[in-house]
Parts: structure tokens; sequence; C-alpha cells
């Protein structure tokens, strides 16, 4: 049997339609905790419409957005206070719709891996219906370098074995979470994932399972040098992350390169300022000087 841990905030429609989705699993799942970060009346009232109609839905209040790293520390943090280590947790944003079948498959692996402690699904977009291949990667741990799972893997074996999963359709035994603790609050957004994979990674391998599905919104790519706030917490946490596990000759290479990224942009800038963004250049600059500092939380400077 599972738990469900989710973070939302203000994405009511999709909220509903990850909840029905969970309800067609309900054969496998014990409870779901939602973790509302600050949303608006409409969810508020929706959740505890929800909550008084379903026993097995918990909903943890808090009356701001603190991100979703947060979000999803708090859920983690309930699920290892509250339930048994032999139980297994799924971890899933608010707009991760999951297949009907999706947790039979995950405990059909579970049954036939019994050391792993690690499963993920496969994502794929809500409307193209094409494998998301963002979501589910290997690191090579002296460069730094991520290679994404390629298409072809999800369709020609059952099973893959990755070290980095996103928090769409993550599936953890809660034994788990007391060995490496969970998710870092302070990155806000992006990234923490990615650090958690990687803490993962030392205690077991995470092995994806090509026949469950998620369904995740298609991204919606376009050629910007208008990045949102999000690019901030991308550059920054990937730098904390990476001094953490790579080889130290390695990451001062990587910082050299983002050293010698940032001036580039910046010359860019001077010469043609629609080849690259001011608001670009500054979260570059303050991700790249914040990372490097090991200066974490919230910046107010960059937030939704």
């Amino acid at each position: 049997m599972f738990d469900v841990v989710m973070v939302t905030y203000n994405r009511l429609d999709y909220l509903k339609k990850s909840i029905n989705c969970l309800k067609n699993n309900s054969n496998y799942i014990q409870r779901v905790i939602i973790v509302n970060n600050g949303s608006n009346k409409d969810t508020l009232d929706y959740l505890e419409t929800l909550k008084q109609e379903n026993i097995w839905i918990h909903v943890l209040n808090f009356l701001e957005n603190n991100g979703g790293s947060f979000g999803f520390a708090q859920g983690l943090s309930y699920v290892k206070e509250h339930y048994s280590d032999n139980e297994w947790t799924l971890i899933m944003d608010d707009d991760a719709l999951i297949s009907s079948d999706f947790l039979k498959h995950i405990s059909q692996a579970i049954l036939k891996f019994p050391k792993i402690l690690a499963f993920s699904g496969t994502v794929k977009g809500i409307e193209s219906n094409k494998v998301q291949t963002a979501h589910r990667a290997k690191i090579n741990y002296y460069s730094g370098k991520i290679s994404k799972l390629s298409t072809a893997e999800y369709f020609n074996n059952s099973f893959n074995e990755i070290n980095l999963a996103s928090f769409v359709g993550l599936i953890i035994k809660n034994s788990l979470i007391k060995q490496i603790g969970i998710p870092r609050a302070d990155f806000f957004s992006q990234w923490d994932d990615t650090e958690y994979s990687m803490r993962i990674n030392k205690v077991t391998k995470i092995i994806n399972v090509s026949q469950a599905e998620v369904f995740h919104p298609d991204p919606q790519w376009k050629v910007t040098h208008n990045p949102d706030w999000k690019y901030y917490y991308i550059v920054r946490n990937q730098i904390v992350t990476l001094r953490i596990y790579m080889k130290p000759f390695f990451f001062l290479f990587l910082l050299f390169k983002k050293a010698v990224h940032l001036v580039e942009y910046s010359i860019f800038h001077i010469l043609d300022k629609n080849r690259c963004g001011d608001k670009e250049i500054r979260m570059l600059r303050d991700g790249t000087l914040d990372g490097f500092l090991d200066k974490t939380g919230v910046n107010k400077k960059w937030k939704p």
C-alpha cells in the first residue's frame, strides 16, 4: 500500500484532475497528504470539502507560498513522523495525472526488485502523449554532466536504472526518508528533486518502470531572453548541489564555466539587448554568486 505526498498552489483545475486519478488507484492507496502552499479561497474550500468527504485525505495548510521545495519537505516530514517504515510514498505535483494502472505496475516492480528502495514512472505529455525525457536521467558524478533517458530506452526496456527523477511520480520506501532525510526546503524551487535523487543514490538505485505512466502538462517551449523567476533558482541550486556531490576539481571547473558564461552574456547584452535581456543577466549573476556563497532560501527579488 502507498501513501501520497502532493504539493499544491493555485492550480485548482489540475488538482481536481489529479485527485480523480488517485481515486482510480484507490485500491493501492492508504492516505493522501496534500500540502497547501498558501493557495486562494477557491482551493482552500475545495480542500476542506475533500477532507470532510474522504477520511484518507489529509491536508496541511500553510498561510503563504514557501515554495515547492518547502511543500515536499513538509509532506515527507509528516510521513516520516506518522507512518510505518515498511510503507511506500508516491511524490507528485498537483498537475501530475497518474494512469489507472500506475501503482499496479509499481507494485509489481517492487516485488521484482526487493532490494530497490526507489522507483519512478514514465512521464508523458497530457496532450502530446510523448515521453517527457527531462524527468528521468543519469548523472556523471565526476563531470556533473546529466544525460536524459532516451525515448528508445523507455520503449525497448521494461525497467531502466537511473540516477535522477523529478518529483513527478517518484516512489520511495518510507524507511529511506529516515536514512537520507527530507528534501531541502531552503531551495524554495528547482533542483530540490535532483539533489534528493543524489542522496537516494547513496543508499539505493532508482528503477524507472516504463509501463507505469504519469501524465504532465506539455512544456510550452519558446525562445526568450526574459525568463521567469525560476531561472535564478535553477542556476543557484545547481551550484549548491554540485558543490556537494561532484569531485572538487570538476566543480571548480564548473564554476569557471559559469563565470565565463556570465561574462559572455554581459558582452552579448552590451552588443545586442535583444539577444540577451537585462533580467536574464541579473538572474544569472545573482544565482551564480548566491550559489558560490551557498546562500539559499527565498530571494525576495526572484519569487512568483
